[in-house]
């Protein structure tokens, strides 16, 4: 089912990047992106070696976030649905290499949003910017606290915690 702008625009605020926008200026912002791409089920979006300098936005559909060890294993991190956002380590990034793959594991419908559009918004709408740093910072909080689990302590302790 093929949502309006205005629909979008809703499912849309409720991300970390829309957040305290109206659904005008969503829009607004909406209409700046090239046209909503389809990928099909089982089909790559981001792997470490390929990937673009852009946010991924779900439209439609389910997409799942794996991570790989130099061994091998392979770790689900993440389910994405309709109105989530990835991609956020590939945008301004200078690296040569994503740090997950994702997929998708229905048919899905998502938009791009580009480092230049990025930039764009947070010169028009500084909320934006915020927005995304508040974000980048809940992540590298997230993972800070990680790290302080697995290795602080004795290693019963590191266990414990794992």
């Amino acid at each position: 089912m093929k949502r309006t702008e205005r629909e979008t625009a809703i499912l849309l605020q409720k991300s970390f990047l829309f957040r305290n926008l109206t659904v005008e200026e969503t829009v607004e912002l909406l209409n700046t992106l090239d046209a909503p791409q389809t990928v099909r089920k089982g089909e790559t979006v981001y792997e470490p070696a390929v990937f673009c300098h852009a946010l991924v936005v779900v439209l439609q559909g389910k997409l799942q976030v794996v991570s790989s060890s130099g061994n091998g294993k392979r770790t689900i991190l993440n389910i994405l649905s309709a109105g989530d956002i990835c991609g956020a380590t590939a945008v301004f990034g200078e690296q040569e290499n994503f740090v997950t793959e994702i997929t998708a594991v229905q048919d899905s419908i998502l938009l791009y949003v580009r480092q230049q559009h990025l930039s764009d918004w947070f010169a028009r709408y500084p909320i934006v910017a915020e927005n995304y740093i508040r974000f980048l910072t809940d992540r590298i909080c997230f993972l800070n606290k990680k790290i302080a689990t697995y290795t602080g302590g004795q290693a019963d302790d590191r266990l414990w915690r794992y």
